[in-house]
């Protein structure tokens, strides 16, 4: 089990956090496809923060 939790930003604002290293795996597959479906969020304005606990 990872130490770690994950948090993803937009453009700055939290869209998730405290994600386990699976979640945040599945919430970027579901972002990426969200992007080719419909043109955003853009992946250069998603900022990811690792918190080592």
């Amino acid at each position: 089990m990872s130490d770690e939790k994950y948090t993803i930003l937009h453009k700055g604002k939290v869209l998730y956090k405290g994600l386990t290293q699976e979640e945040y795996f599945d919430i970027m597959e579901d972002l990426s496809i969200e992007y080719y479906q419909k043109g955003s969020p853009r992946p250069q304005n998603l900022e990811t923060k690792i918190i080592r606990i």
